[in-house]
């Protein structure tokens, strides 16, 4: 009974560390990023929203850029060209920089 148990936790683990799950993932938070971005963007120049806090332009596109390239990273995942880790660094890292970059500028 226990063994089989083990048994068991080695497939969930080992789908678990499937790359192609983990680029899908990284593909949905790199869209869900360039969406939020994209609509924040809209809605400041053309919603008709009046905003507390305006994001400048800049911020924006680059928050975008980022969230495209979180898609490539995803896409690399997915064809093994690239670790999960890494890729989730990435990702990870650009969010930081994209958090950061305004507080150091200002």
């Amino acid at each position: 009974m226990f063994f089989n148990l083990v048994l068991n936790l080695k497939e969930f683990v080992s789908i678990l560390m499937n790359p192609k799950i983990h680029s899908v993932i990284q593909f949905v938070i790199s869209l869900l990023w360039i969406y939020e971005n994209g609509h924040r963007l809209y809605n400041q120049h053309y919603g008709g929203v009046m905003y507390l806090i305006m994001f400048p332009d800049w911020w924006l596109f680059m928050n975008i850029s980022f969230g495209s390239f979180g898609m490539f990273v995803a896409l690399w995942v997915f064809y093994e060209k690239m670790k999960i880790g890494k890729g989730y660094l990435f990702i990870f890292l650009a969010l930081l920089i994209s958090l950061i970059f305004p507080v150091i500028l200002d």
